[in-house]
């Protein structure tokens, strides 16, 4: 599953000017219509190139705390979410570290998604496995989520944080909101509501996104 070639980028600085960034909006609004994989792959590779020298292990060390990476996280003419961004970044990561990848027939961007969690080598193994027996992105889901309970149980049932509390606190209430409130209520809402509840929406939108930018990737 090799990506399309892009036009070549000379490695960049760690912060560049605002002109490189432009440049990067507008090479993101290009790749925008590609096939999830090889849209992700280029998305990572430019940034990776662009904002981190062409090196994953820079970005590795850096990640979001790149100034240059914020800013265009700020972007509002961005064609993706800032952790969309992120997470493109993080799939062509673990393409890039796993020679041969491309040469596999049945992984795809949702695979490698899904293993985004996990140290290294628990992505290799799991990755691998996936491809051999052609395991279905739920089935790897699955996969993932045993090996990390495996993990917790080995290591003693960590405390519950404080964000993850109240995540789940928010996750129960738009539960109940779902439970008490239907499309035809919504449909009556006037104009002056509307245009609030979409204001509120989507700062409850990029806050989401900003917490799931800033979650770990690679616990090793």
């Amino acid at each position: 599953m090799p990506t399309a070639p892009l036009t070549p980028l000379a490695p960049g600085p760690l912060c560049v000017d605002s002109a490189v960034i432009d440049e990067v909006v507008h090479q993101l609004h290009q790749l925008r219509h590609r096939a999830a994989l090889d849209l992700a792959l280029s998305m990572g590779r430019l940034i990776v190139d662009k904002f981190y020298g062409g090196r994953t292990d820079v970005w590795r060390q850096r990640g979001k705390r790149c100034a240059s990476f914020r800013k265009l996280a700020a972007r509002p003419d961005l064609p993706i979410s800032a952790a969309g961004l992120y997470r493109a970044v993080a799939i062509y990561e673990v393409w890039q570290r796993i020679g041969g990848v491309a040469t596999w027939k049945h992984v795809g961007a949702c695979h490698l998604r899904a293993v985004l969690s996990l140290p290294a080598a628990d992505q290799d193994l799991l990755l691998a496995r996936a491809e051999a027996d052609s395991l279905s992105v739920r089935e790897l889901e699955s996969a993932v989520a045993q090996l990390r309970a495996a993990g917790i149980d080995r290591r003693g049932r960590p405390r519950q944080s404080v964000v993850l509390r109240t995540v789940r606190q928010l996750e129960r209430t738009l539960d109940g909101f779902d439970a008490m409130v239907d499309e035809a209520q919504l449909r009556t809402l006037d104009e002056r509501s509307v245009t609030e509840l979409r204001a509120r929406l989507g700062r409850l939108r990029r806050r989401c996104d900003d917490i799931v930018a800033s979650l770990p990737i690679d616990f090793t």
